[in-house]
């Protein structure tokens, strides 16, 4: 019989929960609601993008530290500037040899490889661009076929123009890597531009 009641009980308030209808008042100012929350929501990711820029600027430091990197102040003096900045480079050039298993505590190197990575596939494409766009140009006036020169072709050298322009780009998005700091997003340019290389390669010697 307790069980019963209890099951009947438990359904007949799960039914009235149901039912329950919340009332707004007539003068509910929608607009300053929806402001409120879009203030709420702004504050709260200026508040996680300055934690993750903290995060960063404190490992950065700590690795500087590491590499015994150090922030001198600029000299009126050129040689100064000169020497400070080669000493700089010949601790980090001695300390990345000497490195020891405790002190590698953060991926710098593996996103500096990643950086390097990326940056040459650029500049391999640009350079492969630029080599076509010059091939047009050339097969606009000289036959390869016949080893000759040939009447002036406009439209072969208008074609050049397409991949001098992607060349550009591709010098453009090289200069852009460095700028680069979410590590996921770099990776998953660097996929996906091997992944679209190996797919031209395939093509290619499929063709010939």
């Amino acid at each position: 019989m307790s069980r019963g009641k209890s099951k009947k009980s438990k359904n007949t308030a799960s039914q009235n929960n149901s039912h329950i209808s919340v009332t707004v008042p007539d003068n509910f100012d929608y607009q300053k609601f929806a402001d409120a929350m879009f203030e709420a929501q702004k504050r709260a990711k200026e508040a996680e993008a300055a934690e993750i820029e903290k995060a960063i600027s404190v490992r950065q430091a700590d690795w500087h530290k590491i590499l015994k990197q150090k922030e001198y102040p600029p000299s009126k003096y050129w040689f100064v500037n000169k020497f400070r900045s080669f000493w700089n480079g010949f601790k980090l050039f001695w300390k990345l040899i000497t490195l020891k298993k405790s002190e590698a505590k953060y991926d710098a190197a593996t996103f500096t490889l990643l950086c390097v990575s990326l940056s040459a596939l650029l500049w391999l494409i640009k350079v492969a661009l630029y080599i076509v766009a010059i091939g047009f140009v050339i097969t606009s006036f000289y036959s390869f076929k016949e080893n000759t020169f040939v009447p002036f072709n406009i439209s072969i050298m208008l074609w050049a123009i397409i991949p001098f322009l992607l060349a550009r780009i591709a010098r453009i998005a090289q200069f852009e890597v460095q700028h680069i700091e979410d590590r996921n997003y770099l990776l998953g340019i660097l996929s996906s531009m091997a992944a679209f290389i190996a797919m031209i390669l395939s093509i290619i010697s499929l063709m010939s």
